[in-house]
């Protein structure tokens, strides 16, 4: 059950412990889903307004890539073919704001895997993959460098991604996230008279302004 034990502890403490490699039963996975729908329950309470309707298809979709991924990151033997079958089959369906909530839920972890898989092998084929999810996920991948264009057409019109999005920003002070207007809307109207929270956000927001006009 090296799957089931790693949401676990992935949702618990964040400090996961992995198995090697091995197929995953439909058991599993249906166990799987059962712990994301509880976290799920969990995290809505956190959330900034109202959540969009949790996805639970894509819920797994993400657990089982973020599974594998860290698996590949640890055990450094697993052949490129083995690696290329589990994390290469995208997700087909609309990316609408459930689905990015959905894969948000594992895929929030996507910046700290990123940095594991750096520090252990810079030019590391998985770092290839990982920096693809984060343009293709760019609510999750907020701190990841590299991340360019954010396209946040996903989840524009959902005020309460917008807002987690731009939350997260703040908190990692990642101004390269601020070239998109609606995003610095966002986050001027966030700090509002209170800018000294985060200096460096204001700071490039105010570079951002457009010159007035005198007469």
């Amino acid at each position: 059950m090296g799957y089931c034990r790693f949401l676990e502890n992935l949702f618990g403490d964040g400090r996961v412990a992995l198995t090697e490699f091995a197929p995953l039963s439909e058991a599993e996975l249906t166990d799987g889903d059962a712990l994301i729908a509880d976290y799920e329950q969990l995290s809505r309470l956190d959330m900034p307004g109202n959540a969009p309707q949790f996805d639970a298809a894509a819920g797994r979709w993400a657990a089982v890539k973020l599974f594998r991924a860290c698996q590949f990151a640890v055990f450094r033997d697993i052949d490129a073919q083995t690696m290329s079958q589990e994390l290469d089959e995208p997700w087909t369906a609309a990316k609408t704001p459930a689905v990015h909530y959905s894969v948000d839920l594992l895929f929030r972890f996507l910046p700290d895997l990123a940095k594991f898989a750096t520090s252990a092998a810079e030019q590391d084929p998985l770092l290839e993959t990982l920096n693809a999810w984060g343009r293709q996920w760019t609510l999750s991948s907020v701190g990841m460098p590299g991340i360019e264009p954010a396209n946040i057409d996903g989840f524009r019109d959902d005020a309460s991604l917008m807002q987690l999005y731009v939350d997260r920003i703040i908190a990692a002070r990642d101004m390269s996230r601020l070239e998109i207007p609606a995003v610095r809307k966002q986050a001027a109207s966030t700090l509002g008279l209170f800018p000294e929270l985060a200096p460096r956000i204001a700071a490039a927001l105010s570079s951002h302004d457009e010159p007035t006009e005198t007469t």
